[in-house]
């Protein structure tokens, strides 16, 4: 749960930082003693006179604003990704670490009584546990992929 906070926070950081951007390039043209693009760039058209600048400077604020939510969304979904694989490596770690209690369980629920000690391994209980380390292997490299 504090994963998913920390990612709404970063989204939520992500849209304030693009639009305060996309809002002073929206501004700044107008600040200055001349008429000025918010960017530079060459367009086949002289800029300085009042339709073409009008067509340019529009062109520029909606291809900013649509490349920083871009960037938001690239950002947003590798760090989504990153949490996913991070919840699927504690599963792992966590079916690495109890192997043998779940191979117990699987072992008791099919009927299994008394498989093993505390101290002895049988070798149902240690097939099964086998059996078990290749589900985590098969689920290692889903991770990987």
């Amino acid at each position: 749960m504090a994963r998913f906070i920390t990612l709404r926070i970063s989204l939520s950081s992500f849209w304030g930082a693009c639009l305060c951007t996309c809002s002073f390039w929206a501004i700044y043209p107008f600040t200055l003693k001349e008429l000025q693009l918010p960017l530079a760039g060459w367009f086949p058209f002289d800029t300085t006179k009042s339709p073409n600048f009008e067509i340019a400077y529009v062109f520029q604020i909606y291809t900013a604003t649509l490349n920083g939510i871009s960037n938001i969304s690239i950002d947003t979904l590798m760090s989504s990704l990153i949490m996913v694989i991070c919840a699927q490596l504690n599963i792992l770690n966590d079916s690495l670490r109890n192997i043998r209690l779940f191979a117990e369980a699987e072992l008791d629920q099919a009927g299994f009584t008394n498989v093993a000690d505390r101290d002895e391994i049988s070798p149902r209980l240690q097939y099964t546990m086998n059996r078990k380390l290749v589900e985590c292997i098969v689920h290692h490299r889903c991770i990987l992929e």
